[in-house]
């Protein structure tokens, strides 16, 4: 009965121990998007078209959209630091155009631009780059790297490096490639 007890007692202090470093984990990562969503949205100053945060999209015209927990915390730092939401729109209301070859939005008609997260390398506990992309069309996307380092135990952005964008001639420039070799992998 002993030795059951005591396996027990293991058992439940590791999956406790687990699960906690998992939520851990995911409370990690949600503030890295955070603050990826909020630079985006921050920094996106262009007033004739309307922007949104995807999570990625998928087959080339279908956003995804990042999670409303998510979307409401951002929406709540952003409101709290005085950015104008007021071109952000929801991923769900945006669409891709087909004769166009261009995502617009479904209710104002303006052109639209989706931002979105592709990639996450971390670098031990307190460095991490993240690459981000936004599309308008088929001719104009393009896809940067983000570097944030934990200081004072926040995320924060301390570089940028552009990494591709598309060409009017059709072909990829060289860091697109790269880019989408990366992706790939």
């Amino acid at each position: 009965m002993v030795l059951r007890s005591s396996l027990l007692w293991i058992v439940l202090t590791t999956c406790v121990t687990t699960a906690q470093a998992a939520e851990d984990f995911f409370n990690e990562l949600e503030e890295v998007y955070l603050v990826v969503f909020e630079h985006i949205v921050h920094n996106d100053e262009q007033t004739d078209r309307v922007i949104s945060v995807a999570m990625c999209i998928e087959d080339d015209d279908k956003p995804i959209p990042i999670p409303d927990q998510i979307w409401k915390r951002l929406k709540s730092m952003l409101v709290a630091r005085q950015v104008d939401l007021s071109q952000f729109v929801p991923v769900d209301q945006i669409k891709w155009m087909e004769a166009d070859s261009k995502f617009v939005d479904r209710l104002s008609g303006k052109d639209a631009w989706v931002y979105t997260i592709d990639r996450i390398l971390w670098r031990g506990t307190d460095r991490l780059y993240v690459s981000e992309s936004v599309f308008h069309g088929n001719l104009a996307a393009g896809g940067s790297t983000l570097v944030l380092a934990k200081e004072n135990g926040r995320w924060r952005i301390v570089g940028k490096t552009e990494d591709w964008v598309s060409k009017a001639d059709g072909e990829p420039s060289r860091a697109a490639r790269r880019a989408i070799a990366r992706g790939r992998e």
